[in-house]
C-alpha cells in the first residue's frame, strides 16, 4: 500500500495492516552504550509495547522498546503518571526518580543504580534513543513499590501501583 525511506531506514505497509521494516536502528544495546544494527532483510514489525497502568491504558508520547529482553520506556510519561518526580540531572548524566521517602538514581555514565543511597546490583541503565533518554520500566517500577507484569500474549506491560 505504502512505502517510506527513511535516511537509514525502509518501511512497507502491506494491504493487511502489517508493516515490514529493514535497514539501521539504534535498539542493539552493548555493554558501552547502544550500537547500531543493520537488518537487510525485510522483519515484520509487531504492535508497539502496550502498557497498562492500574488498569488503564497509557498514551505515550514515544513508544516503548524491547532491550535485551527488557522494557524501556521514555524518562517522562509513565513514571510520572504514577506519582513520580522525574528528572533529568545534567552533570552526573542520571535519572533521579522521587516518589515519597524513595530516591532512586539511575547513572548512564557509570551504569550505577542506587536506591536511598545504596548500590542495587544491575545491569539495566538508562538509554538514549532519538534525543530521548529511556529507562527500564520494571527496574523503576519495582523499586518505587509497584508490581509489574509482562503479558506475552497481549504483547503487553502491566503496572499495579494500588496499595
Amino acid at each position: 500500500v505504502s512505502i517510506s525511506k527513511g535516511s537509514r531506514n525502509h518501511y512497507v505497509l502491506l494491504k493487511d495492516g502489517h508493516v515490514l521494516a529493514w535497514g539501521a536502528n539504534e535498539f542493539g544495546q552493548t555493554g558501552l552504550g547502544v550500537r547500531e544494527i543493520e537488518v537487510s532483510t525485510p522483519q515484520l514489525v509487531k504492535k508497539s509495547i502496550q502498557v497498562l497502568l492500574n488498569g488503564n491504558e497509557m498514551e505515550l508520547t514515544m513508544p516503548p522498546l524491547l532491550i535485551n529482553n527488557s522494557t524501556y520506556v521514555p524518562l517522562r510519561g509513565v513514571f510520572e503518571q504514577m506519582g513520580v518526580n522525574v528528572r533529568w540531572d545534567v552533570p552526573s548524566r542520571a535519572v533521579v526518580a522521587v516518589k515519597g521517602s524513595t530516591t532512586l538514581i539511575l547513572n548512564s555514565v557509570t551504569g550505577q543504580t542506587t536506591v536511598n543511597g545504596k548500590v542495587i546490583a544491575t545491569d539495566q541503565k538508562p538509554v538514549f534513543i532519538n534525543d530521548s533518554v529511556y529507562v527500564p520500566l520494571r527496574l523503576i517500577s519495582e523499586m518505587l513499590g509497584a508490581q509489574v507484569e509482562w503479558d506475552a500474549d497481549a504483547y503487553a506491560v502491566r503496572i499495579n501501583s494500588n496499595k
